[in-house]
């Protein structure tokens, strides 16, 4: 969804709320938004099923990682990306790594900086 590059999006979690950049969307790759006004800062990442990532977080469930991918770009659309939500959905569909979605750094992020 390279229309979606350069949005802006509110990042919530438990500690606030920060405001995103996204620089990488794509469902075989993943997303990826750093902090907009500190680019080396990673404020979410999720790795698809295409990236050298992929299985990290949900054991290959594509179903999972479809569902929550689909959560993302509605948060990314709407303008907020609240993660104890997502993390919530995820726990609900049977995921076991909620904690993942929180992990945003190069390490997990399919598109780096």
């Amino acid at each position: 969804m390279e229309e979606l590059v350069d949005t802006l999006v509110d990042v919530k979690d438990q500690d606030g709320v920060d405001t995103g950049k996204v620089v990488g969307c794509d469902f075989d790759f993943g997303v990826t938004i750093i902090d907009a006004e500190d680019p080396s800062m990673y404020l979410f990442c999720i790795a698809g099923p295409s990236s050298s990532l992929w299985g990290i977080e949900y054991s290959n469930n594509i179903e999972l990682y479809r569902g929550i991918f689909v959560e993302v770009l509605n948060g990314i659309i709407s303008g907020l990306l609240d993660l104890d939500n997502l993390n919530k959905y995820c726990k609900e569909q049977g995921g076991t790594g909620a904690d993942m979605l929180n992990a945003a750094g190069l390490e997990y992020c399919p598109f780096g900086q």
